[in-house]
């Protein structure tokens, strides 16, 4: 239950079908948009981490050159 309807009932106001409806429909969108924001962002975390790994490889491989593949004799 939201915090407003909690204060409306402790004032002694019984909120109107309306205004639950209004507060649950509200909560909904708050709590849908944040689940948006969240996931976006934890896209966003793995899309830098394998940035920084394919940075990391293409370094090592320009460093050390080809180490490892088909035809390579070692």
């Amino acid at each position: 239950m939201s915090y407003r309807l909690k204060v409306l009932r402790r004032l002694g106001i019984k909120p109107g079908v309306n205004a639950v409806s209004a507060h649950f429909k509200a909560d909904l969108s708050r709590i849908k948009q944040s689940e948006k924001r969240f996931k976006n962002n934890t896209v966003e975390a793995r899309r830098a981490k394998r940035r920084e790994r394919l940075r990391k490889v293409k370094a090592n491989k320009k460093k050390e050159g080809v180490v490892y593949g088909p035809g390579v004799l070692g």
